[in-house]
């Protein structure tokens, strides 16, 4: 009989150490997933100035380049004038020389 306590009581302190195995390994898992949740926050803050910064560049970049566009067509528009009035003030020499 006594074999029998012992033994039923022996089962039951091995129940509660894996009860207490289980329940510190669930504490380490929260810690960990606090852990996590934090670190990801902290990257999500790290990739939304990343964003932020890159955006500018690229909206500043943007400006930059259309600028330029605008400065190049500005020039090419000019030179197209001055070439067209060249070509208008030799044909009305060669008109007037072809007339004499």
């Amino acid at each position: 009989m006594n074999a029998l306590i012992r033994e039923e009581h022996e089962v039951a302190m091995a129940e509660q150490a894996t009860i207490d195995a289980l329940s510190k390994g669930l504490d380490e898992v929260k810690t960990d997933v606090r852990e996590l949740r934090a670190d990801n926050r902290s990257l999500r803050d790290k990739i939304d100035t990343v964003y932020v910064t890159l955006r500018d560049k690229i909206d500043q970049s943007h400006a930059a380049l259309s600028a330029g566009q605008a400065a190049l067509r500005d020039r090419m528009d000019e030179g197209l004038r001055a070439a067209d009035a060249k070509s208008n003030s030799i044909n009305a020499n060669l008109t007037r020389s072809s007339k004499s």
